[in-house]
């Protein structure tokens, strides 16, 4: 059985990867996808726990989406050209796809999820723009199964 935790990487995956254009994995010890326009790697980073009752724990955890663009792909008109603004587009697309729609249908579900912001990376040696999008997931299961 996977845990929450699991199903909901795979869920934000699959999000994702409804956006036109883009491909979106679940963090392997490699990933990628040389002819992708835009690429989105979902990476567990942390989760926090607390008891919230006598039988849940209460949990938050921290999701990081790498995202990664290549400049040429930037429109003269939306973009004007720039290859940071195009990039700034692209985490756009990938918060508002966070919230829409609101309900994701896994279950058991998350009581919340917050974008904590973004970081742009320096342009790599392959001269592709990259950010990283910070999220939190908060959700409760029972204390001796992770996936209920």
């Amino acid at each position: 059985m996977a845990t929450i935790r699991d199903n909901i990487l795979n869920a934000l995956v699959a999000r994702l990867a409804t956006i036109p254009g883009w491909t979106a994995q679940l963090r392997g010890l490699t990933n990628g996808a040389p002819n992708a326009t835009v690429l989105a790697v979902v990476c567990f980073l942390t989760e926090d726990k607390s008891l919230a009752t006598n039988d849940q724990y209460q949990a938050s955890m921290q999701v990081l989406v790498w995202i990664r663009g290549n400049p040429e792909n930037a429109d003269a008109t939306l973009d004007g050209g720039n290859a940071f603004r195009y990039l700034d587009r692209l985490v756009a697309l990938a918060e508002q796809q966070v919230h829409d729609p609101d309900e994701w249908g896994i279950e058991p579900a998350f009581t919340e999820v917050q974008i904590n912001g973004h970081d742009v990376l320096d342009p790599a040696n392959d001269h592709q723009v990259q950010a990283e999008l910070r999220l939190t997931f908060t959700y409760r299961h029972h204390y001796q199964d992770p996936g209920a």
